[in-house]
């Protein structure tokens, strides 16, 4: 406790010293701000494709002491950022490595240029600072327009802008209409609202009330000519494209299995610049990718050859191969490479099989059209061989066949779209061994039918163990001859145990019918609410009757729970009262039924014990075989212990299920459960062995046991149409309440007869006598209903395998290819950004 004390102390000290340094740090801060006053903005098209910048910032420092300010500009759109120069109205900065005032650094790196300048102490005032800077290479070269979109006031910054200004003087006059200007805020179009000119060579926009975090982009295009610049660098990367204008596959299958592959693309490169391609062969279907030789326009590759090295790169699933050639702009070239795929050939006792992936799905450019040839060791007649070809599902037609080369031709094959080939031939032709991959497959399928019939033994010898422990250890013995349905009691059993021995537990109705058989022996007594009604309200006495017959011990748990040292109670504090004590009383009344020699022990205690050792046995085989899972390194076998780990699971399961079938009945139990379950046939069905009215008077000692029996409601309703029916002795109506409700059903008699035209001398005080009996009897119902939800509520009772597959191309200036062509009325494509702020 001392330490659990100490720790919770410790807690709160760092927790107080962090709050206290968190507001020694904004201390500061909360008296020092800025606000940018203007920030105008003047951009000067060269044309050279240089843009000139000059900026005026009119700052108001509010606290302080302020020393310095810097400007963060991102390289997109740009080649670079130069020319800075810093000054104010009658200073000019210097650069230098140091913080001195009026002096300023610049940082260059390959994302963003930064400048930082310094100024002496400034508290509670306004400067203005003027930045110049030229933008190399930020104009957008295109024949369809020229264009400069740029990101005047950047998002990222600590401070509101009151108002800003932004010119851009083109570098020739034309037409108005012919100049298209641009404005966002953030991705919001603005450009009505913000353009306040546009003559055909000075475009001007303006805007108020900037809040922190609030980006302005603006951005003019105009015809192209103007300009005497080619396309920058940053602008050719982002046109980049590429199209395969031809593409070749070319198989050749030789007896040994193998398969010498020729492959061949003719590309067209837009934009640049390229300079690499590389392609792809997954290890599927065959043994081993062997590469043989790479040619570029003709030249073989290799790394004497400046124009054109190779690279291969060799994982657990594929092998690349890559051309490594010197930058290419917008042009045409051809590229060529050899390998060998071996053991490629699938060899069945009838048939030879060659599956391939002739064109990867996995290219990123797409082909104007696909030549394939896949050529056969030796030439077959018609019909002896089958020849298919489908990309994304669609069957492509055969362009040669001649029984040993067959050929395919496909046009428009956009980027994600594979070709795959399937040859099948007769076997002979392949003199080799059967490939690795597919000693593999068959070992695989071999194991495949030894995992399910071990998996199946294994579950028929757990069902059959279960089978065998429940008929050894849990099966009733005999109860000999077959038990006749009499209306006479089988014995004087209680109720509460005739509950528990049919169905081996005690629930809520076998100490419902305790209490009612308490009742029935004269220990009890039900009086009316003062209502009238029998409800939650009604009384519960203790009598001491004349001739007091012993009880069970759970008889004198149930009074004892619900009396104490009281003599009456409500029926909702008796119901309260037995739930308290369940627990107890449940352990009692199993105790009872053993000691009756019902059962040789308890069910409650025979079922935790089965379960338990079900737990620790199958928790045990489950623990094992998940470990076989984890460790094995043998994928098959680890594979075999999965599934049988995943049936014994599900033989747990079964074992923990048969637990509740496991406590064994004596021999007496066993007779004594065929006489009651023969006995509650009667009850269920009471018109078909003997007339109601020959056994009314029994209804007081049938109704405990049809409540443990699970026929309460049904046995009420059997006897309620009974005529003048007498009502429990242990059901105590005052005569003055009795009269009452007489007189209430005569009244309702009487009504009822009136409507449906009955005779005038039908006998209303017999009826009434019935009607009154009918409501004694829903009472009790709903009483014993009562008792249920009552301690319902209080408990809480609730494929084919195509070798090459997997492979890739690529002809990029990096590892991939991409191409954007951004839209002018899109907001995501403009220069610049980047942050700013003071301190």
């Amino acid at each position: 406790m001392k330490d659990t004390k100490w720790l919770i102390g410790l807690f709160a000290l760092m927790l107080l010293a962090s709050l206290g340094a968190g507001e020694a740090r904004a201390a500061p801060l909360a008296g020092k701000s800025v606000t940018v006053e203007r920030r105008d903005m003047d951009f000067t098209i060269l044309p050279n494709g240089n843009v000139l910048v000059r900026e005026t910032w009119q700052v108001a420092f509010h606290g302080g002491a302020f020393t310095y300010a810097f400007r963060e500009i991102s390289l997109h759109g740009v080649e670079a950022i130069s020319g800075w120069q810093i000054a104010e109205k009658n200073h000019a900065y210097t650069p230098a490595d140091t913080e001195a005032p009026y002096t300023y650094t610049v940082e260059n790196s390959p994302a963003l240029t930064r400048v930082t300048w310094y100024f002496p102490e400034t508290t509670n005032s306004t400067r203005t600072f003027i930045l110049t800077y030229t933008l190399e290479q930020a104009v957008w070269i295109d024949e369809g327009g020229d264009r400069f979109r740029w990101t005047a006031i950047e998002d990222g910054r600590g401070y509101p802008i009151q108002h800003a200004r932004a010119v851009i003087h083109l570098p020739v006059a034309v037409e108005p209409a012919l100049v298209k200007p641009i404005a966002y805020h953030n991705d919001r179009k603005t450009t009505k609202r913000d353009l306040r000119a546009n003559d055909g060579q000075t475009i001007i926009f303006e805007t108020h009330n900037l809040a922190d975090g609030e980006a302005w982009k603006i951005g003019v295009r105009w015809p192209h000519g103007a300009m005497t610049a080619q396309p920058p660098l940053w602008q050719r990367e982002a046109m980049k494209q590429v199209t395969v204008l031809e593409r070749q596959q070319r198989a050749e299958i030789t007896p040994d299995g193998n398969a010498t592959v020729t492959a061949s693309w003719r590309i067209h490169f837009q934009g640049g610049p390229f300079t690499t391609a590389s392609h792809a062969i997954g290890y599927a279907g065959s043994d081993e990718v062997v590469p043989d030789r790479l040619w570029m326009d003709g030249q073989e590759c290799h790394r004497d050859n400046p124009l054109c090295q190779p690279e291969i790169f060799f994982d657990e699933k594929k092998v690349e191969m890559r051309w490594l050639f010197q930058p290419i702009i917008d042009g045409t070239h051809t590229f060529h490479l050899q390998y060998a795929l071996q053991g490629v050939v699938w060899q069945g006792r009838k048939y030879d099989l060659f599956q391939w992936t002739a064109i990867e799905a996995q290219h990123e450019a797409p082909i104007e059209q696909a030549i394939i040839v896949v050529v056969l060791p030796q030439t077959y007649a018609n019909g002896q061989w089958e020849a298919q070809a489908e990309a994304n599902g669609q069957i492509i037609p055969l362009a040669e066949a001649n029984g040993r080369s067959f050929g395919w031709k496909v046009n428009n094959l956009a980027p994600g779209v594979g070709v795959r080939v399937r040859l099948r031939w007769p076997h002979g032709a392949i003199h080799a061994p059967l490939p690795h991959w597919q000693q593999k497959q068959i070992r695989e399928a071999r194991f495949k039918v030894f995992t399910g019939a071990s998996v199946l033994l294994f579950l028929m010898g757990g069902l059959g163990a279960a089978l065998l422990v429940w008929y050894a250890l849990g099966r009733d013995p005999s109860s000999g001859q077959a038990v006749p349905v009499t209306p006479h009691l089988p014995s004087d059993l209680p109720p509460g145990l005739v509950g528990v021995l049919v169905d081996e537990k005690v629930d809520q109705r076998d100490i419902i019918a305790a209490f009612w058989g308490l009742a029935h022996k004269g220990y009890l007594v039900l009086l009316p609410s003062a209502f009238g009604t029998l409800d939650e309200k009604a009384i519960v006495e203790r009598r001491s009757p004349p001739q007091a017959k012993s009880l069970h011990p759970h008889e004198q748990a149930i009074l004892d729970a619900i009396f104490g040292y009281k003599n009456s109670t409500t029926f909702k504090e008796a119901a309260r009262a037995l739930h308290k004590h369940r627990k107890y009383i449940e352990r009692v009344i199993y105790g009872d039924a053993v000691a009756a020699r019902l059962f040789r022990r308890s069910p409650a205690a025979v079922r935790r014990w089965s379960r338990r050792v079900v737990g620790i046995v199958w928790g045990s085989v489950v623990l094992i075989l998940g470990l076989a899972f984890i460790l094995l390194r043998a994928p098959l076998w680890s594979r075999l212990a999965f599934w049988l780990s995943v049936a014994a699971m599900f033989l747990g399961s079964v074992f923990w299920w048969l637990a509740r079938f496991m406590p064994r009945k004596t021999r007496k139990g066993a007779q004594e459960a065929a006489r009651w379950r023969a006995f509650r046939k009667f009850l269920a069905h009471i018109k078909r062995y003997a007339p109601p009215e020959t056994v009314a008077q029994q209804f007081e000692a049938y109704y405990p046991y049809a409540v443990a029996l699970g026929l309460g409601r049904n046995v009420v309703k059997q006897f309620s149409v009974v005529p003048n029916m007498p009502s429990p002795p242990w059901l105590l109506f005052p005569a003055s309440l009795r009269a009452n409700r007489q007189n209430t059903a005569a009244t309702k008699t009487t009504s009822s007869n009136a409507l449906h035209g009955a005779p005038e001398h039908t006998s209303s005080a017999s009826n009434a006598l019935n009607a009154a009996a009918q409501t004694i009897f829903d009472d009790l119902s709903d009483l014993t209903d009562g008792f249920f939800r009552s301690l319902d509520t209080a408990t809480g009772s609730s494929s084919s395998t195509y070798s090459g597959s997997g492979g890739s191309s690529s002809w990029s200036s990096s590892s991939s290819w991409s191409s954007s062509s951004s839209s002018w009325s899109s907001s995501s494509d403009f220069g610049g950004g980047g942050s700013s702020g003071f301190g």
